[in-house]
């Protein structure tokens, strides 16, 4: 009885290590905890296996909803510095022209613009990565999704031939 009671507690694992507590980045430690609920309602895990790949996949989503996070965060950035540039840049235009002369906002607008564009995207260093990270989260989420499917197969009763692993390692 005294080990019983034990059974329904749940470790919190996932609420206090994947989710940021604290701060600008702060995390809702409830929405992952609902989007770990979802994820048993539609996969059903059965047994400690199947259960610790639906972590892994909740884990994986929740880290790739980070990653997009953090790449619109360096977006912003660059936008704010562009911004912070276009106010000096407006007041140089300002101060070259010839007195009594007038430059409306509306030209000076299409005069700065151009650099506007070109900050839609992070740094490319950056972009490196942020992508390499995705690429990796990726990864693991369709390896524990792959393998979840192909254990619940096998409960099923359906022939599952092994898997297939292939390395490309590049031209030699």
């Amino acid at each position: 009885k005294s080990g019983a009671r034990w059974n329904a507690l749940k470790h919190g694992l996932l609420a206090r290590e994947i989710v940021i507590p604290a701060r600008e980045g702060r995390e809702n430690a409830a929405e992952l905890q609902n989007l770990l609920a979802q994820l048993r309602d539609d996969l059903h895990p059965a047994g400690v296996l199947e259960e610790m790949l639906v972590e892994k996949i909740a884990v994986c989503y929740w880290r790739l909803r980070r990653v997009l996070r953090c790449e619109m965060g360096e977006i912003r950035k660059r936008l704010d510095n562009v911004t912070a540039a276009k106010e000096v840049a407006w007041r140089d235009v300002l101060k070259r022209l010839p007195e009594g002369e007038n430059v409306s906002q509306v030209d000076a607008e299409r005069w700065i613009e151009p650099e506007r564009g070109c900050c839609n995207l992070p740094e490319s260093k950056v972009v490196d990565k942020i992508l390499r990270y995705e690429t990796a989260i990726e990864r693991q989420l369709y390896r524990a999704l792959h393998q979840l499917e192909r254990i619940q197969r096998q409960k099923s009763g359906e022939a599952v031939p092994p898997p297939l692993s292939v390395e490309f390692l590049g031209e030699r």
